[in-house]
């Protein structure tokens, strides 16, 4: 995964294209050792959640040259996570966004990019 944030921030900006609602894109390097990027986002229905997923490896292989090596998807409840090895993206429903709050407990990361209002 390239260490480039304008590459990271131009995630988020997809994500927001794609209808995902309060996206932020934060910069952990200095608080974290397994992960240089967590991007965060709200989906609007499980069918929205499925469609990003599948937009996210379409857009992968388009600006990435292909889909991260090894990626990882995990979801528990209303929480789906995508592993792409440096970048850690976090798809939440608004109800487990607003239960986890993972802003505040990376509150000393660097914002790069928010739709967050």
């Amino acid at each position: 995964m390239s260490d480039n944030n304008e590459l990271k921030i131009e995630l988020g900006k997809f994500l927001e294209d794609a209808k995902a609602r309060n996206v932020v894109v934060l910069d952990v390097r200095e608080s974290c050792s397994w992960a240089d990027t967590f991007v965060i986002a709200t989906y609007n229905s499980q069918g929205h959640l499925k469609g990003l997923v599948q937009e996210l490896d379409a857009w992968a292989s388009t600006h990435w040259g292909s889909v991260p090596r090894h990626p990882k998807k995990n979801q528990v409840n209303e929480w789906l996570l995508v592993d792409w090895d440096d970048t850690i993206i976090h798809l939440f429903s608004e109800n487990s966004r607003n239960y986890y709050e993972l802003e505040k407990l990376w509150f000393t990361a660097k914002v790069l990019y928010s739709t967050k209002s």
